[in-house]
């Protein structure tokens, strides 16, 4: 979405840009870069998973299998076996990267907040824009990687 690419950009510039390693906030355990909010106070996790794009199989009492996720509701994810240590500070990827390209869905009146990845290096941003501007487009990006500069920043 231009507006949150235009926020990252113009935080990049101000020195505010906070990325942060996440061990927690995936489902699968893999750790997880995103952007810290603007205000610095931590997002509340969405605990969805109605998309489950991450979902666990496990096998139910009776034989059978099943899924669960960690990041879905805590109550419905403990009374399928999951642990309380497997379900603290997951969040609903798969809801919120769907929000920051735009495809966020509404519950309770509440649209699900986005969830922004990204890498700690934004030193690409100084060769694809000039200082007035604050959006770049994919053709952009591919020619800056073609262009050879990219194997310079590591």
């Amino acid at each position: 979405m231009p507006e949150i690419k235009r926020d990252v950009v113009e935080r990049y510039r101000k020195g505010t840009l906070e990325v942060i390693t996440d061990f927690k906030a995936s489902p699968t355990g893999y750790p997880f870069k995103r952007l810290v909010p603007t205000d610095k106070t931590e997002v509340e996790p969405c605990r969805v998973c109605d998309l489950g794009y991450l979902r666990h199989v496990y096998e139910k009492e009776d034989g059978t299998i099943a899924y669960r996720c960690p990041a879905g509701p805590r109550n419905r994810f403990l009374a399928s076996g999951g642990t309380e240590a497997e379900a603290d500070g997951k969040h609903c990827l798969c809801n919120g990267l769907m929000a920051t390209i735009g495809l966020g869905q509404i519950r309770d009146g509440q649209a699900i907040p986005p969830l922004i990845t990204f890498g700690d290096n934004l030193s690409f941003l100084d060769a694809l824009l000039s200082p007035d501007e604050v959006s770049y487009t994919a053709k952009q990006l591919i020619e800056y990687l073609r262009s050879g500069v990219a194997t310079e920043v590591r």
